[in-house]
């Protein structure tokens, strides 16, 4: 735990940021490779939205057929019918139970509806419970169906047009969403479209929306390079290639820049402008690798001009709540979001149970440790990470941890879940449930009522870790928390890790 911080290795690149592409069996590989068009799936079960964390029963039961131009399902005398066009994304989605006793795997199809609105159909393999090999197959023909009929359809269009898909395409993928196509056809595509927006911009240098196109492309390919440093220098090198990254984007800033001279109006561009400053590159913090934005007052400068000009746009509220968070100005966050979706944005849900749940007077916020939880899989896949996870060192005993939160809910209590014992002293592990809205939230009342999964959509989890330190045994000295923990003292670490989905209570 006081170990000095010896190498590190970090590799965050494409497959990372797709990361549902997995590849199939070889049996299953060698039967989607081997379908031709219409083909049939039958039974298959549907539901018309997303599961969210409760496995809800499917809504009916039919035949999913895919042809040339899109895919179908029949139930009795009800069709739906999706043209390969209006599918935004296809991904494979693992689903819990709210208790976390069994799983299954969905495919969640999210297509433009008649009305403009984007829905999500779901659908999985009629045949087994949890993981069913009907499912993998649907999925991965699925995707070859999309990806081919998407191929087509790009060679069509214009160059703008072309680029555009492909950038919208890459950013899908960041975001977790499956873009149809393997990680090699991605990179390729996306090695193409800058090949040829760099090309236009040399050709026509005043194309404002060339321009800000040109800006998102280097932004996504800078992302998602490969970042590997080690050995006793890499405080050094992190932040030479921070530099370097920020002094890339100054291309791109000079072209948006441009852009707003032309347009000065143009909210799109002080978006962009904002989303690159507000580009999170590793570095080492207190002994930890940790994320930092490359300019977060530029970033939050930016967003809000492109509120301000757009304010009924949702990514540009979006973008301005994040950075105000990462600021932590948690309030007016939470103000740029009240009025998105009748004020069920899921950004703002968070950021009201941020409020709702108190923090004991005294304790210190650690972002190193709160980020370092954000970045598991299961908070980070989810969206909004770094508002779902809070993490404190509280200087005082689980038991007044304990009577503090009871002046807020009579009876509350912490229960154990497990302890841990080692040459430098104890750790107690302790958890509490918080369900409901956020202005009527309610602690669980027996440890039966406590999920397996710290992570659930019923609401805000409180972890507490009790850490008893032998007389003379100093906290790690890695983080600045731990400066005025005595030796032999007794502390707590307190996360606040929040599982809150749109449409939970």
């Amino acid at each position: 735990m006081n170990k000095p911080l010896r190498h590190c290795l970090i590799v965050l690149g494409l497959l990372a940021l797709v990361p549902s592409l997995a590849r199939p069996q070889a049996k299953q590989a060698n039967e989607v490779a081997g379908t031709t068009f219409p083909t049939s799936f039958d039974p298959v079960w549907y539901r018309p939205e997303k599961l969210g964390f409760s496995l809800k029963a499917y809504r009916s039961s039919g035949r999913l057929t895919l042809d040339q131009k899109g895919l179908s399902f029949q139930a009795g005398k009800d069709l739906l019918r999706i043209p390969y066009e209006r599918i935004r994304s296809v991904s494979q989605e693992m689903i819990s139970s709210a208790m976390g006793t069994y799983v299954q795997d969905w495919i969640a199809v999210r297509f433009m509806a008649e009305d403009g609105s984007v829905q999500v159909a779901m659908f999985r393999g009629g045949r087994s419970l949890g993981h069913s090999t009907d499912t993998g197959l649907i999925f991965d023909t699925i995707r070859k169906a999309f990806g081919a009929a998407r191929q087509v359809a790009g060679a069509s269009l214009s160059t703008l047009d072309r680029v555009q898909r492909w950038v919208e395409t890459a950013e899908a993928a960041e975001s977790g969403q499956d873009p149809g196509l393997t990680p090699e056809q991605l990179q390729e595509g996306i090695e193409n479209a800058t090949k040829e927006i760099e090309a236009y911009v040399a050709d026509r240098p005043e194309d404002v929306r060339a321009l800000i196109l040109s800006a998102r492309i280097a932004r996504f390919r800078r992302i998602q390079e490969p970042v590997v440093t080690e050995g006793a220098k890499t405080e050094e090198q992190l932040a030479r290639i921070q530099q370097e990254t920020r002094e890339q984007f100054d291309v791109f800033q000079g072209r948006l820049d441009k852009a707003l001279a032309l347009q000065p109006q143009n909210a799109e561009a002080y978006y962009w402008k904002a989303r690159l400053y507000g580009v999170r590159s590793p570095v080492v913090r207190e002994g930890r690798l940790a994320r930092a934005h490359l300019n977060l007052e530029q970033a939050t400068h930016c967003a809000r001009k492109a509120v301000e000009l757009s304010p009924e746009t949702t990514a540009y509220r979006e973008a301005l709540a994040v950075f105000l968070e990462a600021d932590q100005k948690y309030d007016e966050a939470a103000e740029v979001m009240r009025s998105v979706a009748g004020g069920r944005h899921i950004i703002h849900l968070l950021l009201l149970d941020r409020k709702a749940v108190p923090i004991p007077e005294g304790a210190v916020f650690s972002p190193v440790m709160a980020q370092a939880l954000a970045e598991r899989p299961w908070i980070r896949d989810y969206g909004y990470p770094t508002l779902r996870v809070q993490s404190y060192v509280v200087r005082m005993p689980a038991s007044e941890v304990t009577a503090f939160y009871r002046q807020r809910w009579p009876g509350f209590q912490f229960f154990e879940m497990k302890s841990e014992k080692n040459e430098d002293g104890e750790i107690r592990m302790y958890g509490q449930l918080l369900r409901g809205p956020s202005d009527a939230l309610r602690p669980a009342k027996s440890k039966r009522e406590i999920p397996k999964e710290q992570f659930t959509a019923e609401g805000p989890f409180l972890a507490l870790m009790e850490f008893r330190m032998k007389p003379g045994i100093k906290p790690p000295s890695t983080l600045k928390e731990y400066a005025s923990v005595p030796a032999g003292g007794v502390f707590c670490v307190l996360s606040v890790i929040n599982g809150r989905a749109v449409d939970s209570p």
